[in-house]
């Protein structure tokens, strides 16, 4: 077993460096001793082929801490006789093959030269263990294809690929959860939802350790149950046992993101949603196990301090917007802020009078005013907070857009024009106040390199493209969004002959890949929970609020720091916030800044009744 770090919030165990069964039953094992007796601060396990990643809030629990626990519980388990295996299940994927629901069926089948009928017969014949999921939320990685049918993926990958798509791609054979893009050779198609985030208690159907079997279906059967019998088609798939308990369990992590459940006290309208706007909120945490993203604001900081203005909990619901146009109009009186991107802002009341507003601010925003985002001076997303807190409903514990999945926000999609959101009743903060200046400087420096730690696999890297990637200046490539940042800089090479070894394992936040054309890809909010690119390093926790508001175009460096420092990095920030909290909710103290040289002190103070 070795443990070592993936980023300053993440530790990953491997128990193994292969993909086999054996492997598989030790990090299920493992992942069930953790579980039995977690510790305070670990927000959650995801485990893969050979690995687990688990991740901790550092600001609860220390990597030391954590060590001592996983070798505790470990050499506890040893001493038992449990079983994880014991709880996986075996469940039927009822299939149609070829036709339209197949159409690589026959392309298999003169690669592998065999009949179509063959290859359907070698497919259904086999069960296959859930190793683990990850890509899209719910996509199983199935082992114990038959080699005899294996296929490589496509030379022209399709744009769509519909749910339910059984495909083969080298020795792997998977189905599609939801509508993606993808090369795999697809082969048919099942009636059977395997993410569906409304079903009780099973928005997942499959897990790590589950097997799998498709049974082939006739293209009359795949209509019936893929129509009006929707139920039968999930019953068809006869899991030996429900979904596990703590499914539900997972979304205490994210509990209260999504916003209070408390009566509208107002509404929102959105006259324009300016070039890209969501819902967005703390994340999405408790279901990476699953294939599911946190998604959430990609600068939680602005997210966080902007919450606190207006008097909501630091995590609530917002409006992220991209660069300018943004417009809304209030239907009642209202608190507002936003933070992120320097802005220019301007109010126009319902007279048609106009007013700059300030960013980073607390606003009282009268009945009948619009706001609106005239430009983004520095920076490229920005966040609308308000007062109560955006009605948002809540999808496996959170209210934050992932449009792959189309999932949370409006409808799983971004926000358009006409668009009317509810905002709950709040008495808002005990006093307009703003973020002070010097606490934005120093989040968000101005030329200052990116700090990152270094990646569980910077030694595969000779020493002299380490200095290369640290030395470069990197432009954030046109092509960047939520799910990562594309960089464009000199190629950074690696040890080729050591490539074969590396596993598709977890993928954190911050965490830089480096494919095979040497270009670094910035892991962020939206990202794919599995990966199997070497990570050469890890943006700290710190910087990534700094790095979320970097435009394509953008110019970044990097600069390695240790975990410690990334450690006590993030702890400024968490006391930024609170001062920020102090600020809000402290109607009769006075917050004053002195600096003495390179030191700053904040000073409350509070007036005294006389006793005269």
């Amino acid at each position: 077993m070795r443990i070592r770090p993936a980023g300053d919030r993440c530790l990953t165990v491997t128990v193994g460096r292969r993909i086999h069964p054996r492997i598989h039953r030790r990090v299920q094992r493992l992942v069930a001793l953790l579980e039995s007796s977690v510790v305070s601060g670990i927000i959650e396990l995801v485990p893969s082929y050979c690995a687990i990643a688990i991740h901790y809030d550092p600001l609860r629990v220390t990597p030391t801490e954590i060590r001592r626990w996983i070798r505790g519980v470990r050499t506890r388990g040893s001493h038992s006789a449990g079983n994880a295996s014991a709880n996986a299940r075996l469940i039927e994927i009822p299939t149609c093959y070829g036709g339209e629901h197949g159409p690589d069926l026959e392309a298999v089948a003169r690669h592998a030269r065999v009949t179509p009928e063959a290859v359907i017969d070698l497919h259904q014949k086999t069960d296959y263990l859930v190793y683990m999921l990850g890509f899209t939320p719910g996509f199983p990685y199935l082992g114990g294809l038959d080699p005899r049918i294996a296929a490589p993926r496509r030379a022209e990958p399709r744009t769509h690929i519909p749910a339910g798509a059984v495909g083969i791609a080298g020795r792997q054979t998977g189905i599609y959860p939801v509508a993606s893009p993808g090369g795999w050779q697809l082969i048919g198609r099942t009636p059977v939802c395997l993410f569906d985030p409304n079903r009780p208690g099973r928005p997942f159907l499959l897990a790590p350790g589950d097997r799998v079997r498709f049974v082939p279906i006739s293209e009359a059967e795949y209509g019936r149950l893929a129509g009006s019998d929707a139920d039968a088609a999930l019953d068809r798939a006869r899991p030996q046992e429900s979904a596990s308990p703590d499914d539900t369990r997972r979304t205490a992590h994210a509990e209260g993101a999504a916003g209070s459940d408390r009566a509208s006290g107002t509404s929102v309208r959105i006259i324009s949603a300016g070039v890209f706007s969501t819902i967005q909120d703390a994340g999405r945490h408790g279901y990476q196990r699953f294939g599911m993203p946190v998604a959430g604001a990609m600068d939680q900081f602005a997210l966080h301090a902007g919450n606190l203005l207006v008097g909501n909990s630091a995590g609530s619901a917002a409006i992220e917007f991209t660069f300018a146009g943004l417009e809304v109009e209030f239907v009642r009186d209202a608190v507002i802020a936003v933070c992120g991107a320097r802005c220019t802002l301007e109010m126009i009341d319902r007279s048609g009078r106009s007013r700059p507003i300030r960013d980073w601010c607390a606003v009282e925003v009268a009945a009948g005013s619009r706001v609106v985002v005239r430009a983004t001076t520095s920076g490229c997303r920005g966040y609308l907070c308000i007062a109560g807190g955006w009605q948002i409903p809540s999808v496996l514990g959170s209210a934050s857009t992932y449009l792959r999945a189309g999932v949370g926000g409006i409808a799983g999609r971004s926000l358009a024009a006409g668009d009317v959101l509810s905002v709950a009743t709040s008495a808002g903060p005990a006093r307009l106040t703003a973020v002070p200046e010097s606490i934005i400087a120093e989040v968000y420096p101005r030329e200052a390199p990116i700090r990152v730690v270094p990646g569980p696999h910077v030694g595969r890297f000779p020493r002299a493209e380490v200095e290369r990637f640290l030395a470069a200046s990197w432009k954030v490539g046109v092509n960047s969004d939520r799910m990562g940042y594309r960089l464009d800089g000199p190629a950074v090479g690696r040890a080729r002959a050591r490539e074969a070894e590396l596993i598709s394992e977890s993928v954190e936040e911050g965490t830089v890949q480096i494919p095979p054309n040497g270009q670094p890809v910035v892991m962020l909010a939206d990202r794919q929970t599995t990966g199997g690119y070497p990570k050469i390093a890890h943006v700290i926790s710190g910087d990534l609020p700094r790095l979320a508001q970097s435009a394509p175009g953008a110019r970044i460096r990097f600069t390695p720091v240790g975990i410690t420092e990334a450690h006590a990095l993030l702890q400024r920030s968490a006391e930024h916030l609170a001062f920020v909290a102090r600020l809000a909710g402290e109607r009769d103290t006075d917050f004053l800044e002195i600096h003495a040289g390179n030191t700053r002190y904040r000073i409350a103070v509070r007036a005294m009744q006389s006793t005269g």
